[in-house]
C-alpha cells in the first residue's frame, strides 16, 4: 500500500531547511543588503518622508504597500533586488511565472519535482560546488513556492506563525531546546 505523503509535514520540514540554511550561505556571498519586511523596508527608506501608519491608512495592505515601494524604485529610490524581495514577494513572482504550469500539472506531480529538486540540492552539497548549490537552494525554494501556492499557503505567513516567536517548541532565540532533539515527527508536529 502507498502512503500519501503529509504534504504539511513535508513543506515545513523543507521551508525550515531553507530558512536554516539560505542564510548561511548568504553570508559567503559579497556584501548584499539583508531581505526585510514591508514594514522594515518602509522605515529604513521612507520614513524620513512618510509614517507607517499613514502609508497604511491611505495605501491599506502591506502587499499594496509593496507596490508602491516598487513603483518609487522606479522612479529612482534607491533600493536593491534584495531589500525589496521578501518570502511573499518572491512567492508571488514564481506564481508570476509558474502557476499555470504547476497548477495543470497538479500538486502530486509539482510535489515531485519538489523532491527532485532537494536530491539535486543534496548532489551539490556532497561535491561542494558554491554556485551549485546556490543554483539548487533557489530551485528549491521555486518549487517549494509553487507548491504552497497551489495548497493555498502563504509561505511568509506560515513561517512567521511557526517561528516568528522562536523555537516553536521552547520560544526561545536562539533554541534552548535539550539535544539531541526527538526524531522528525514524534511529536506528531513537524520538525
Amino acid at each position: 500500500m502507498r502512503m500519501k505523503p503529509d504534504i504539511s509535514r513535508l513543506l515545513a520540514a523543507s521551508f525550515v531547511l531553507l530558512i536554516l540554511v539560505v542564510p548561511a550561505c548568504r553570508d559567503r556571498e559579497e556584501k548584499k543588503e539583508p531581505v526585510v519586511s514591508a514594514q522594515a523596508l518602509f522605515a529604513s527608506r521612507c520614513t524620513p518622508c512618510h509614517g507607517w501608519e499613514e502609508a497604511t491608512r491611505i495605501h491599506g495592505s502591506e502587499e499594496t504597500i509593496l507596490q508602491l515601494i516598487q513603483r518609487m524604485r522606479n522612479k529612482g529610490a534607491r533600493m536593491s533586488d534584495a531589500e525589496a524581495m521578501d518570502i511573499a514577494g518572491f512567492q508571488k513572482r514564481i506564481e508570476e511565472i509558474y502557476y499555470r504550469k504547476d497548477a495543470a500539472r497538479g500538486p502530486e506531480a509539482t510535489f515531485r519535482w519538489f523532491v527532485e529538486e532537494v536530491g539535486e540540492l543534496a548532489r551539490a552539497q556532497r561535491k561542494g560546488c558554491e554556485e551549485n548549490l546556490r543554483e539548487e537552494f533557489a530551485d528549491c525554494l521555486a518549487w517549494l513556492s509553487t507548491l504552497a501556492s497551489l495548497y493555498g499557503v502563504s509561505l511568509e505567513d506560515a513561517a512567521l506563525a511557526r517561528y516568528g516567536a522562536g523555537c516553536p517548541y521552547c520560544r526561545a532565540v536562539p533554541c534552548s531546546c535539550a539535544e539531541p532533539r526527538p526524531a522528525f515527527g514524534a511529536r506528531g508536529d513537524g520538525p
